[in-house]
């Protein structure tokens, strides 16, 4: 990127000029975090008893896991949070690397040792040595190797330097001169040892011989990074079996860093729509959350026939936000128990020939439409005539208000309910059906029920401490915003003093429409953080939840 931006940029890379942005956002996030994760790995454990503790059995190598473990305590750590915020501090990495001119081969080289490295290939280095390192299992950093036996050429300085600048990030800076000697210089603390670079360097990142290698042939110009191939969607709780009326759901999270946003996908089968009806469709993880538990869950139809048992299979898959991920299904069967029952209610006797299918129709909170059936059991020709009464008769309507049957005929009507004005509440109407001397009434009920809605819920501060000493708070004042269309039977949070035993602590409604609680005897056991559930449901036992973290520390 050095002296690169928009279309220039965007040729170097080889890529649309509309994925410069992207690709340049999320290289400057991942370095941040590897450089910062690295750093304190590297300076910090004489700070932090936690980060040495976790380093302990760590046998030098700075590798992903070793990252993952770094990168995650770090955001769960004030000490070494301040350190990185320090030696990552803006422009301080940059200033300690030497300017080089990029060589023009320098991209065929890189994306074409990028494309074999991708398919599984060993790259074609020339440098048929292999250098071997020793490694400061406290540290992370190699301790000892051998001397420079010859200057290298500018090419094989520009990217050494992209390796040393890249994997110790400003606190090694290695150098060579004509006499043969080279020294390492560290800005944060003195090094006991000089550190050297055989020759020529790395067999990893230099080529080993003046001569140059064929030109590669050029990616295409779409080529992205992907996505971990191992990445999986993780169930946890499953709850696959649901009554009509009720939802069928399960909990899942991911199996690892996706390193970018996905997003939960699913397939559209016939009876989705049908039997379920879609609970959540904004599901997504990111690098900040993608250990975080997520509910997905489905609405089971209630069609009011008794009609047995259904089963509706879904499959689930991950979807990048701007690449493309490994397929990797799973399919959920989900099982819809029928318990509607048959009616009750007597079927009004035939007296001239018309009989109607039911006296009731009930829409519950979730459909849109039922069935009305008339039917002659005469052997004459009726006509009939249907009116929807009631002062709530503009939410309901039906596609016939008159007809004729023939003998032994029957004539189905649909019947709607109009849910496109949501208004929380219960809507009544009846339909009147006169033919042949005969008169029908059909009781017509809904309801339109709306969660609660949680503007914002979260803790202050953010970080509690075990003790009330001088460490900082011992406790935490969590806040809430409700909005609702009904009043509210119940607001309070579960949480954890020791990270097991659950506490549940009501919130009180205060002058200045908020809901709060205070939260206090947070013990050890609890660290590094524990998290608290609010949980919402309004007089018509509607529900919403929402979660915020706190961070509990030990004094």
């Amino acid at each position: 990127m050095q002296g690169l931006e928009g279309e220039e940029l965007a040729d170097a890379l080889g890529i649309k000029v509309s994925h410069v942005h992207v690709l340049s956002s999320r290289m400057r996030d991942r370095m941040e975090k590897a450089v910062g994760s690295l750093l304190i790995a590297r300076l910090g454990r004489d700070d932090c008893g936690n980060l040495d503790t976790l380093l302990s059995d760590c046998d030098g190598r700075f590798s992903l896991d070793v990252r993952s473990k770094v990168t995650r305590h770090i955001e769960d750590c004030e000490i070494c949070t301040k350190k990185r915020g320090v030696l990552c501090a803006p422009g301080s990495i940059a200033m300690a690397l030497p300017f080089v001119a990029l060589p023009v081969t320098l991209k065929s080289k890189v994306l074409n040792s990028v494309e074999e490295a991708r398919s599984g290939q060993e790259p074609p280095y020339t440098n048929p040595n292999s250098t071997q390192w020793k490694w400061d299992t406290h540290t992370g950093f190699p301790t000892r190797t051998s001397l420079i036996t010859k200057p290298l050429p500018v090419r094989k300085l520009f990217m050494g330097t992209v390796f040393v600048a890249a994997v110790l990030t400003g606190v090694l800076i290695a150098t060579a001169n004509t006499n043969n000697e080279s020294e390492t210089i560290s800005p944060a603390e003195p090094i006991k040892e000089i550190a050297t670079v055989e020759s020529p360097t790395s067999p990893e990142l230099l080529q080993g011989e003046d001569t140059e290698p064929p030109e590669p042939q050029q990616p295409n110009r779409d080529t992205v990074w992907n996505y971990p191939t191992d990445l999986k969607l993780v169930e946890t709780t499953q709850n696959y079996t649901c009554i009509e009326g009720d939802y069928c759901s399960f909990d899942a999270f991911l199996s690892q860093d996706p390193l970018d946003i996905v997003t939960l996908s699913y397939d559209r089968p016939a009876c989705l729509g049908q039997e379920l009806q879609s609970g959540n469709d904004s599901i997504r993880w990111d690098s900040r959350t993608w250990e975080s538990v997520q509910k997905i869950r489905f609405y089971a139809n209630d069609n009011r026939i008794v009609d047995g048992n259904r089963t509706c299979q879904i499959t689930f898959s991950l979807v990048g936000a701007y690449q493309s991920i490994e397929p990797n299904e799973l399919p959920i069967v989900f099982t819809i128990i029928d318990n509607d029952k048959q009616n009750t209610k007597p079927t009004p006797t035939p007296s001239g020939g018309l009989t109607i299918n039911t006296t009731d129709i009930a829409f519950g909170n979730q459909a849109n439409s039922q069935e009305l059936v008339i039917t002659n059991t005469s052997n004459t020709l009726i006509s009939w005539t249907l009116s929807i009464q009631g002062s709530q008769n503009q939410r309901f309507a039906t596609t016939k208000s008159s007809g004729r049957i023939a003998p032994n005929e029957r004539d189905a009507i649909k019947i709607m309910f109009d849910r496109s004005q949501e208004t929380e509440g219960d809507y009544a109407g009846e339909i009147r059906i006169e033919g042949n001397g005969q008169t029908f009434q059909v009781q017509l009920s809904a309801q339109i029920e709306i969660p609660p809605q949680i503007e914002f819920f979260y803790s202050e501060p953010k970080v509690v401490y075990t003790t009330d000493t001088n460490c900082g708070n011992n406790t935490a004042t969590v806040a809430a915003s409700v909005i609702d269309e009904s009043p509210l039977s119940m607001v309070e949070v579960e949480w954890t003093r020791n990270g097991i035993d659950t506490v549940t602590t009501p919130l009180k409604f205060t002058n200045n429409q908020m809901w709060l609680a205070s939260l206090s005897g947070f013990e050890s056991q609890a660290t590094p953080s524990i998290e608290a559930k609010l949980t919402v449901i309004d007089a018509r036992g509607n529900q919403s939840q929402r979660t915020t973290v706190i961070g509990v520390r030990i004094c």
